[in-house]
């Protein structure tokens, strides 16, 4: 199933508390043996020192309502399924032809790799792929010089955001509840979206 993947990325210790949720995630019925099987076995699960996580079949569903609240046209046939040490969220098209997406509220941009499905992802793209799909040369020097685990709920983002003029290196990054992140950066790309091109941003309000 993911054989490759597995010998690639080695599964990270969570906490208890971490252990405790993956336990009490809601199941839900997906039609699609190969998502079921890599919720059921690998759900909630982080690895390689938290480049890469798998979402539970809980937060897999509330992540799904998040990202189509900041991607709409995405409509309602996508499901999310892992996300990075960025907060990048990845989802698959449910539609009969399907696709992986990667979505990145950082940048307000989405990505897809036409014909892939979860399996071929973890097995191929992930391990050929890393520094392309993970920005694992970014996650090193993180990692260079802070050693602290990012939680299941967490991820490294940008203390200025890169459309306000941050810049993209490690002394602008810094950990942060993964949700509120999203949240604060959709409320901001909103807001700019409403601006006339050319605009001066001097005052952003944040609810």
């Amino acid at each position: 199933m993911l054989e490759l993947f597995l010998n690639y990325f080695v599964e990270d210790e969570v906490t208890e508390k971490e252990k405790r949720c993956q336990k009490e995630c809601t199941k839900q019925v997906i039609n699609d043996s190969n998502l079921h099987y890599l919720f059921e076995n690998f759900g909630g699960k982080s690895f390689n020192n938290g480049i890469y996580r798998i979402h539970s079949f809980e937060s897999g569903f509330k992540w799904t309502e998040i990202v189509k609240n900041g991607f709409p046209e995405f409509g309602k046939n996508i499901l999310i399924f892992g996300y990075d040490w960025l907060g990048r969220q990845f989802g698959i098209s449910l539609d009969r032809e399907r696709q992986i997406i990667f979505f990145d509220v950082a940048t307000n941009e989405s990505f897809n790799i036409p014909n892939l499905d979860v399996f071929e992802f973890h097995n191929s793209e992930l391990v050929e792929f890393e520094d392309d799909a993970l920005a694992k040369i970014g996650f090193e020097k993180w990692r260079a010089v802070n050693e602290e685990q990012i939680g299941l709920d967490k991820c490294v983002g940008y203390i200025v955001p890169l459309f306000l003029g941050g810049r993209d290196e490690i002394d602008n990054y810094e950990i942060c509840d993964m949700e509120v992140y999203w949240d604060l950066n959709l409320q901001l790309i909103q807001q700019i979206d409403k601006l006339p091109p050319g605009s001066n941003i001097n005052k952003i309000g944040l609810s």
